[in-house]
């Protein structure tokens, strides 16, 4: 199921439940090392984007949680992989294009 993200609040409500699950699986499979990487993107999005701060482009292009998550999760073993995949397209796509949010 395909859903994009469509403002700024939904996309901060997203990363942070998405840092939630990236750190509960890092901290369950400590040896794999996507989900670290993962984790900390998803942590330095929060960082380039915190008090309303524009990212830079810069920072944009250095994230590649999109890809990690087409190539190293599979979205086909079960209900949460398939989730967790979801959001990191999501993500990745409203980062790196940055639109204008809409307004209230």
């Amino acid at each position: 199921m395909s859903w994009y993200i469509k403002s700024r609040a939904e996309f901060f409500d997203v990363l942070e439940s998405t840092i939630a699950i990236a750190k509960a699986r890092a901290e369950h499979v400590p040896a794999f090392g996507p989900y670290q990487t993962v984790l900390a993107q998803l942590q330095a999005m929060r960082n380039w984007t915190a008090d309303g701060r524009t990212p830079e482009q810069e920072e944009r292009d250095r994230i590649d949680i999109g890809l990690i998550a087409v190539r190293e999760i599979d979205e086909q073993a079960d209900d949460e992989s398939a989730e967790f995949h979801e959001l990191l397209l999501q993500l990745d796509g409203y980062f790196c294009e940055w639109p204008e949010d809409e307004p209230a």
